[in-house]
């Protein structure tokens, strides 16, 4: 049971994983001896490690993203890291703690291992959730005032990512003959269930057609597909695109699947699973017979 942060560090998590991904040798004494040559507190750290599953990477995998990922995953049970999130409530489309001075003091260690990641930032006593985070209060027990603040953070969040893929499709337009920039437009804002957010185009041997975008952006590792956009995507085949946008905004780490109707549900299942995506039902529509 993981009761606090205190002497855990993120630099040390990370060298424990490193150490346990490369070691063939994983006898506690080895992996002790190795993890204080620059650490200290490997109980603590090892504690931890094993109890997010980190103990289970593998060399080739990103380190720091799988820490974020399993802490997500788990940081509703991990005792004073939980009462510190519970900290957290919405205001003006942010997730605020605005800390006295005593929190301060009781969260020192966990606020320094979020801070780390990037999960929080901190602006003297006023911490706030990275808004590539905001999905973090997802478990949180919420009002319905922070309800409706959380959906205005996802829905200015959803706009900037659908914006940042327009001003690359219209830059991508400029570059193409006959193709005139007004051609690619955002289509959300005056058809908000057509099934996908921006019309724009591709070219197929020596002639262009219209492609349909959706845009994702990426909290974590996971994304809500509603029954309409699958729907289009099934009706569309090649030319639906899912543009998947992970914050900070960069283009070159944008993933594009085309076709994913194919891809996600080759399998008819409620569960799809394949060597990268997993789906999963999240909400049933339950339909009442009257007789």
């Amino acid at each position: 049971m993981i009761k606090d942060f205190t002497n855990i560090t993120f630099e040390g998590v990370k060298e424990l994983v490193q150490i346990l991904a490369d070691a063939s040798n994983r006898d506690n004494q080895f992996l002790e001896s190795s993890f204080r040559v620059k650490y200290t507190h490997f109980e603590k750290h090892y504690e931890l490690v094993k109890h997010l599953g980190l103990d289970k990477i593998v060399a080739h995998q990103n380190v720091t993203e799988q820490i974020i990922k399993k802490l997500i995953d788990k940081i509703w049970g991990l005792g004073r890291m939980t009462k510190f999130i519970e900290e957290f409530t919405y205001e003006d489309n942010e997730c605020i703690f605005r800390a006295s001075r005593s929190q301060m003091i009781r969260y020192f260690y966990e606020r320094n291992f979020l801070q780390a990641l990037d999960i929080i930032k901190v602006n003297s006593r006023v911490f706030s959730i990275n808004p590539m985070f905001s999905d973090l209060l997802a478990k949180k027990r919420v009002t319905l005032q922070e309800l409706r603040e959380l959906e205005k953070i996802k829905q200015k969040n959803g706009e900037e990512a659908e914006q940042f893929v327009l001003a690359l499709e219209q830059k991508m337009a400029s570059l193409l003959p006959f193709i005139p920039i007004d051609a690619v437009y955002q289509v959300s804002h005056e058809f908000a269930n057509a099934g996908y957010d921006i019309v724009s185009f591709d070219k197929a041997k020596d002639h262009y057609h219209k492609i349909f975008i959706e845009v994702k952006r990426l909290s974590s590792n996971y994304f809500f597909w509603t029954r309409n956009e699958v729907q289009e995507a099934r009706r569309r085949g090649r030319d639906y695109y899912l543009y998947l946008v992970p914050s900070p905004y960069d283009e070159k780490t944008i993933k594009i699947i085309r076709d994913p109707y194919k891809i996600i549900f080759a399998n008819p299942s409620h569960i799809v699973t394949n060597k990268e995506w997993t789906s999963e039902v999240e909400t049933y529509k339950i339909e009442i017979h009257h007789k």
